[in-house]
Order: C-alpha cells, then sequence, then structure tokens
C-alpha cells in the first residue's frame, strides 16, 4: 500500500475517534442538563420518598447543610430529613421572606419546634408545609 493512502487511512481514523469522543461528551453534557432539570423540579425529597404526607403532625428539629444545599429535619415516629436545593421561602402573617432578608434566619430559627399542621402542593408545583406559627413554601 502506497504511503500517501495509509497516512489517509490513519487521518481518517483519527477523524472517526474524535467525531465520537465529541458526540460523548455531548451526550453527557445532554444528560447533566436533563438532570439538573430533573433535580429543579424536583427541589426537595424526604428520605426516599417525596411523599407529602409522612411530613404530616412531624416536629420541624433542626436545619443543617449537606454541602451548601439546606436540610430540614423533622421528627416523627422517625426522623425525616428534606434535603433542598434552594432555601425555602418563610410565610409568616401576611409577610413573605426569602434568603438573604434580614429577618429571615431569626424568623427560621422561630419555626423550629413547630408541629407540620399541612404539608401539600400548590398550583404552581410549590411544596407549602404549614406549621404552627407559619408556612415553608419549597418553590421547583
Amino acid at each position: 500500500m502506497p504511503t500517501g493512502y495509509l497516512w489517509l487511512g490513519v487521518a481518517f481514523a483519527a477523524a472517526s475517534v474524535i467525531a465520537i469522543v465529541v458526540w460523548i461528551v455531548v451526550e453527557r453534557r445532554r444528560g447533566t442538563r436533563a438532570a439538573s432539570a430533573r433535580a429543579r423540579s424536583a427541589a426537595w425529597s424526604v428520605g426516599t420518598t417525596n411523599n407529602l404526607a409522612e411530613l404530616h403532625g412531624a416536629v420541624l428539629s433542626r436545619v443543617t447543610f449537606d454541602g451548601s444545599d439546606p436540610q430540614l429535619e423533622f421528627e416523627k415516629d422517625l426522623r425525616l430529613v428534606v434535603t433542598l436545593t434552594r432555601w425555602p421561602a418563610l410565610v409568616v402573617g401576611n409577610r413573605v421572606l426569602r434568603f438573604g432578608h434580614a429577618e429571615y434566619r431569626v424568623r427560621l430559627a422561630e419555626l423550629l419546634g413547630d408541629r407540620v399542621r399541612s404539608a401539600r402542593t400548590s398550583i404552581d408545583d410549590e411544596v407549602v408545609l404549614e406549621l404552627s406559627r407559619g408556612s415553608l413554601l419549597i418553590e421547583p
């Protein structure tokens, strides 16, 4: 086989390998974006289930962190941990407080020890946990 054809074959093989690598990278990025979108749409998880009924009657006992993600811990028959991808909004009276507001941490601390009176999903797919002295609004 002449040398020119050999180099042409090597170039074709190299181009094929590069095309496969590019395809794999693109597919992985698509998968990462899809996983990220799924994570945003399911902004919370309770242990291994997303059953809101498990939270009814539970007491908000602690706020901790899993890396940079806030976790709300509830005590009932068992400890239930709600891991969030963002801080929940607090609804106290007719005010909505978001993370960064001057009173946010104080108001969140005041909810510790409160029992969950109701746990539901709103029309906008927000998870609403109504406690005795306020509500937690977990946005999707």
